[in-house]
């Protein structure tokens, strides 16, 4: 009924709560779900359900046993993108040794997938980690990928870990590739 009455019409927010009232919920539902808090009001309302997937409970714990006794996850061979990028995200403040224990784990360093690769560069770099094959495929990842979302914190982690004369040096070779949007924040990161 929606899509046959308002097909190829705009439609305005005063116009559809008219139809949803209208059509779909009484009054008594649309105070009982809250209808003015959905639409109007701020952040999510207080009776949105709680979304935990059930496979980000098993990534966390095993973040959490890695953080507290260097337990590397098992089961992880059909983990998803999401996955990894959870578990890396819950990894603040590792050292050095940690991340090399992850790297010869699970091969992040090559990692082909350039959502992991970005998430481990920054993750790597900040633990003061420093090796050649990180370096090497860091210099070709950022010559090759565009996207500001994974070169702003791939550079602005470099220039945290005192890397800033490295990242100069990679943003030199790689800026002409760039468009111009990511170049005016590179530039302003690296002073250039």
């Amino acid at each position: 009924d929606y899509f046959a009455s308002y097909t190829f019409q705009s439609m305005t927010t005063d116009r559809f709560i008219g139809h949803l009232r209208a059509n779909l919920l009484s009054d008594a539902q649309w105070e009982e779900i809250g209808g003015d808090e959905w639409i109007f009001g701020t952040g999510l309302p207080a009776n949105c359900p709680l979304v935990e997937p059930a496979y980000f409970t098993v990534v966390d714990a095993a973040a959490t046993r890695f953080l507290s006794d260097g337990t590397l996850p098992k089961g992880t061979e059909d983990w998803n993108t999401h996955q990894w990028l959870r578990f890396m995200n819950a990894l603040e403040g590792l050292s050095a040794d940690q991340v090399m224990t992850l790297d010869r784990s699970f091969d992040f360093t090559r990692s082909g997938n350039s959502e992991i690769f970005a998430a481990w560069a920054v993750l790597a770099t900040r633990s003061g980690f420093r090796g050649m094959a990180l370096d090497e495929e860091m210099i070709q990842f950022l010559v090759r990928v565009g996207r500001r979302k994974f070169l702003t914190p791939i550079y602005k982690a470099l220039v945290e870990a005192d890397r800033k004369d490295h990242a100069q040096y990679i943003y030199q070779q790689a800026r002409p590739g760039y468009h111009a949007v990511a170049q005016e924040t590179l530039d302003k990161l690296l002073g250039e």
